[in-house]
């Protein structure tokens, strides 16, 4: 009986912690430029943006899922990725960028997960804090996706990174 309790509750703190992931992807489409200039903004077409828009949202995935691993929540994070899979499968026929599978989508984000935590682990052991590992991955992704880094964004996305820990955090104390 306890196994069975255990895992609902994992499958809840999954379901719970990848839509506050959504929401935050959601905020970052309407307020950031995924390190874009204005001119290319322009230049480049809606499919080139929305690749972009996409493949920060794996690496997203990536970094979270790893966050809430490293929070003794492993198992809630295979959860988090497999919801991310079947919200991808189900996304197929509208055409994802890059006309991306299910299966790479979440190749990715495990990709995005161990730079994220390879990153982590060298600047634990360098004894830096939260801030400056959240600053790190937060420029990375940037480097990760193929765009130019802003200032701007990266601190946002720091403001992102720290808010999703926290809610992790929080999430899996319960």
């Amino acid at each position: 009986m306890f196994g069975l309790r255990k895992k609902v509750k994992e499958s809840k703190d999954a379901i719970y912690l990848m839509n506050v992931l959504e929401q935050s992807n959601k905020v970052a489409h309407d307020f950031m430029t995924f390190g874009l200039s204005e001119e290319e903004l322009q230049m480049y077409d809606t499919e080139k943006c929305q690749e972009i828009q996409f493949e920060y949202e794996i690496a997203m995935l990536g970094i979270f899922s790893y966050m809430v691993a490293s929070l003794n929540g492993y198992e809630v994070a295979v959860k988090m990725v497999e919801i991310y899979r079947i919200n991808v499968e189900k996304c197929v026929e509208e055409n994802l960028p890059n006309n991306i599978m299910p299966e790479d989508a979440v190749e990715k984000a495990n990709q995005y997960y161990q730079k994220a935590r390879f990153i982590s682990e060298e600047l634990m052991s360098q004894e830096k804090g939260l801030d400056t590992i959240l600053h790190t991955l937060a420029e990375n992704i940037f480097y990760w996706i193929g765009t130019g880094i802003k200032e701007s964004d990266v601190g946002f996305v720091q403001f992102i990174l720290e808010d999703l820990y926290k809610e992790a955090f929080e999430q899996l104390r319960k």
